[in-house]
């Protein structure tokens, strides 16, 4: 049975703007990681038309990378870091708080899953190392 209470924390989840109200991403959905979502899944692809100066073939590759990223702790992370990284930029910062704790965030998750594979790397790892390498070399020159 739904009470009062409930039916008013779900209505105010779904109505404080974008979130994550089926809980589909593999870490708890903050505040940050909600503005690093939007930043990744919004603003990152309106610049790179921009730069580009012409459209784009495929303007939504952005939402497909998405949802692979959410599919994994590592990947998701790694995204994170990399929006945190640009958003940065954009202010007109090398660092951010947000830099730093996804960073660190990504760094424990690949650290906690290569201790617990008797493998060798999974792909979801390689997607998450690459995208934290990734976000360090090519955002040192932002678009």
């Amino acid at each position: 049975m739904i009470t009062a209470t409930d039916e008013a924390s779900f209505l105010q989840r779904l109505g404080s703007g974008r979130a994550d109200p089926f809980n589909s991403y593999p870490i708890l959905a903050t505040p940050d990681v909600h503005e690093l979502v939007d930043h990744f899944y919004f603003v990152i692809p309106s610049l790179v038309h921009k730069y580009w100066e012409r459209a784009a073939r495929r303007p939504r590759a952005c939402w497909d990378l998405f949802n692979l990223y959410r599919m994994h702790e590592i990947p998701f992370l790694g995204m994170l870091h990399h929006a945190a990284h640009h958003l940065a930029s954009m202010r007109g910062q090398n660092e951010s708080l947000q830099v730093i704790e996804f960073k660190q965030r990504s760094l424990v998750a690949v650290n906690r899953r290569l201790q617990t594979l008797r493998e060798p790397c999974d792909d979801w790892t390689i997607i998450g190392v690459g995208l934290l390498a990734n976000a360090e070399v090519s955002l040192e020159y932002p678009l």
